[in-house]
Parts: structure tokens; sequence; C-alpha cells
């Protein structure tokens, strides 16, 4: 049966009654909201029900603290760890996509870390993986994600990370959600907060009981057996550059490319290039290949140069929407990877708070374009933003740059999405409805 996709439906009536209030509140003189009132939507919002059975952001989005040591070192998962159907991530489907250690990727650019020093450092419970719009229930791609990316004790993480996307039945996804939920009761039923390096992990160490409970979660639901896809970024130009890639599996082991949203040509690689001065943005151009495909409101790619958008030929319209469509990117009610190119995907967040706040001044517009978390599910405690590099150029949204953990606004937005869905429709201790 179709119907309205649960992400959505939960967020439905407050977003209406949020705008509306907005509109009044904040719109500057002179100018209004074009927002209807949805005359139902205060009856149906609910009371918030922030139960300890019921999932929260660090359950369904884990980023384990780095090691400290060389013993806490081996505390994270490795690549080789044996997993569901045989190693977490199998060498030999990750060099016949990347070739032999140390090969030349797409273009040129470096190769991809070698295998056998990856590390997973954050993994990602997703019950409805790219679902927008009315969905069937019954067909939603259920995932667990893992990051890996090279760790070592006394730099923290390279500049480059794997995500690998391991596919499995609802109940199988559901019984891994609840696994970890009981890993978290068995120690305290205190709401873990806002999205962060795992805060019972950061306490008991990576040696600890809570560290080796999630992980023995991981390798039960997820490895070779159930790898469909993993996607990779390695940077170039002296740590100004990232390229992007990705690959599909095949249930027979078959390696393709998988495609990019909006690059022409089906190009194979996408790549940000943040330029050669510190801390701005300058590149010359700053996407290749330009996302030509990306519709005008969801384009952000004009604020990759904070001098070409400056310039009087780029009128103050498209400025703004630029700038509006970094919040659409990052709503997972708008968007997912399947619609928006990685370069994008990756760059909102810097080009957002480089060019568009810092060098242009702007302010969000468009208030639609923005997610509003579930109230019901989501205390608005747990949308605080943590740990954004913001130093220098950071395209990590949920893993480590350096010793810095990067944790973007998109991701923050999807945890709170999918603990909104998972307490409303599969979960065993949802409300009744």
């Amino acid at each position: 049966m179709i119907r309205t996709n649960p992400l959505f439906r939960s967020n439905l009536a407050l977003l209406a009654s949020v705008l509306v209030a907005l509109a009044a509140a904040c719109a500057p003189a002179g100018e209004t909201e074009d927002v209807d009132a949805d005359e139902g939507a205060q009856s149906e919002q609910r009371p918030p029900d922030l139960r300890p059975e019921l999932a929260q952001v660090n359950d369904v989005s884990v980023l384990y603290p780095l090691a400290k040591n060389t013993d806490e070192l081996e505390g994270l998962l490795s690549s080789s760890a044996e997993a569901l159907g045989g190693s977490l991530l199998p060498k030999a489907v990750y060099e016949k996509a990347f070739g032999a250690p140390g090969t030349l990727q797409t273009g040129g650019t470096p190769a991809a870390p070698p295998h056998a020093g990856l590390r997973v450092v954050a993994a990602r419970f997703d019950p409805c993986f790219g679902a927008i719009g009315p969905t069937n229930d019954a067909t939603c791609v259920n995932q667990i994600r893992l990051i890996f990316q090279t760790v070592k004790v006394d730099t923290g993480a390279d500049d480059t990370a794997i995500h690998a996307f391991y596919t499995l039945s609802r109940e199988a996804l559901k019984d891994a959600v609840q696994e970890v939920i009981a890993v978290r009761r068995a120690r305290s039923d205190e709401r873990l907060g806002a999205l962060a390096p795992h805060p019972l992990i950061e306490s008991e160490g990576l040696r600890g009981a809570t560290a080796k409970a999630i992980s023995a979660v991981i390798t039960k639901h997820a490895g070779a057996a159930n790898l469909s896809r993993f996607t990779v970024f390695t940077t170039s130009g002296l740590g100004t550059a990232w390229n992007f890639t990705g690959f599909d599996i095949s249930p027979s082991g078959d390696v393709v490319r998988a495609p990019i949203a909006n690059v022409p040509g089906g190009a194979p690689m996408v790549a940000f290039f943040a330029g050669f001065r510190p801390g701005e943005l300058s590149g010359e151009p700053p996407f290749t290949p330009a996302a030509t495909g990306a519709k005008p409101e969801d384009d952000m790619q004009v604020l990759g140069n904070g001098a070409w958008v400056a310039r009087s030929s780029v009128s103050a319209e498209k400025r703004q929407a630029a700038f509006d469509a970094t919040f659409r990117i990052e709503n997972p009610n708008l968007h997912s990877p399947d619609t928006i190119d990685c370069a994008s995907c990756h760059a909102a967040e810097p080009a957002r708070r480089i060019v568009g706040e810092g060098k242009l001044g702007l302010t969000l517009k468009d208030r639609r374009a923005a997610f509003v978390a579930s109230t019901e599910f989501v205390p608005a405690a747990d949308m605080k933003l943590t740990s954004i590099d913001t130093s220098g150029i950071d395209v990590h949204m949920f893993s480590y740059k350096g010793k810095v953990a990067s944790i973007h606004p998109r991701t923050v937005n999807e945890s709170a999405a999918v603990v909104a869905y998972l307490n409303a429709n599969v979960l065993d201790a949802r409300r009744p409805r």
C-alpha cells in the first residue's frame, strides 16, 4: 500500500505551525512568508515520547571515539574483521574496484586508502535509505552503513574515507537497532544527548563493554554477505581537493561504477577544489564536473568560490537561492544521496559557513528548505551541532579529520528523521497507533 512517507508524517503538522510562527516573528519588515497554516496541525501534535526503550540519535548513528593508544586502536573494527558471510569489507571486492594498493584512480587522482589499514569509525542504521515522498514501506531499503578510515594514534584519521552500505531485511534492521538500544539501557537510562562521539564509549574506552557490544551487533548484521555499495573520497592538491566516486556490488560479486546524480555524461567521479588560500574557498573551478543537472533551487555550487559569487554578474537572487539550496541539500525530506551529487552534499556546510554567511552575510530566506525534527521523539537539545572543524575546510560528514570529529547538519537531520521513523513505525516499543 502506498502512503505518505513516515519520515514526513510525524513532522508535517509541526512544520506547518512552526513556519507560520516564524513568518510572524522572524520575517524582515514588509516581508511575509508564503506558507498556509494547516488548521488541524495543532490538534495532531503529540506530547514528547522520550521513553528510554525508544531510539535516540546516538543509537542510530554511532561515532566511535578515536583510539588513545595502540591497545585501544585494536578496539576499532578492521576491514578484515570476521562478519556476516565473511570479512566486513572483503579485500578482493575492494581491490576489484580500486586495483592493487597504490593504484591511481580516475584522472590520476590519488589511490584509495590501503585496505589493510582501514578501521570502522562510525556506523549508521537506516530503515528507508533514499526514501523521499510517497513510500511503500514494504520496499524500503534497510541498511547498515559503515564509515572506514585509516586511523593512527598520534595523528588521528587520514583525510579520506570509505562509506560501505549493507542491505538487510526490515526484521534484521529492527533487531539490530533494538540490540543497540539494549546495550545502552544495560548501562544507563539517561538520554545520551546530541550526536557526538558515543558518550558511553567515550567514558569506557574502545576496549569497554559498550564498544565491544555495538561492534558485535555490526558484525552480526553486516559483512560480505550483504555488502551492496561502497563510496570513497580521497584528497589531493596538498589537501585542498577531494575526489568522490563509488561502486555497486551485485549479488554475484561484480563491481560497477555507481551513478552520480546530476553530473553530465555519466562522469565516474566528481571533485571539490577549495583552492590554495587557507580558510577561503577559491578553487577555479570549485566543482569538476559541475552538477549541470541540478534544479536551480538545488544548485549551491556558485558558493564554491567566494570571488566568483561576489561578482556583479551573479545576482542577489542567485546568491540567495544557492544559500537556501545548502539547507535543501541537508534536508532528508527533500533530498537523498540519489538526488544530489556527492561533492555538493559534502561541500554544503563549508560553502554556506565560509562564503554564504562569512563573506556575503546571507541568512536563510526560504524557511521551507530547512529540516524540522519531530519534537515527539527528538528534543531540540538533540539537534545541536557538537563538532565541526571550523579552522579549515572539512568535508567529513560523520567521521574524523585528523583528531577532530566532524558531524555535519545533514547527518544530524538524517539521524533525527530515522529516529522518528523507527519510533513511530518499526520498533516494538512504539506508541500504539
